[in-house]
């Protein structure tokens, strides 16, 4: 299972979970670049723009696909949970808990594509924030 959380948190989470800090600060290849962060920070782009270009980061870089598949594989054995400095929606690892949940074994141009068009509709329905 993979869940959610946030730093300021960090010790009251379970000591069995597996803690992944997905922060451009921690160094995670999982975090959104600064140009694409201060662009939604400074409301140069929305957030389904911000979504995007954070979908597009995770899927046209080699060693964040094999962070995301190593992650998936960790969540069938136990709960991981992803940890940023947000408390709360919006913030990019609500993004990647649903983007390593529907990962397929795979990713060639055609299942990117389909993939990223998922990920935008759930976030226009508001359904990657409610789970």
């Amino acid at each position: 299972m993979i869940l959610e959380g946030y730093l300021a948190k960090l010790k009251t989470y379970p000591e069995d979970e597996i803690k992944i800090v997905v922060t451009a600060t921690a160094k995670s290849v999982l975090a959104p670049s600064w140009e694409i962060l201060n662009a939604y920070k400074e409301k140069r782009i929305t957030w389904r723009e911000y979504a995007e270009c954070y979908i597009n980061e995770i899927c046209n870089s080699g060693v964040a696909i094999a962070e995301v598949r190593r992650i998936k594989s960790l969540a069938v054995l136990k709960h991981v949970r992803l940890i940023c400095y947000e408390k709360q929606y919006p913030c990019h690892r609500f993004i990647l808990r649903r983007l390593i949940q529907v990962f397929p074994q795979f990713l060639d141009i055609s299942t990117f594509i389909k993939l990223k068009e998922y990920l935008l509709d759930e976030i226009d329905r508001g359904r990657i924030m409610n789970e």
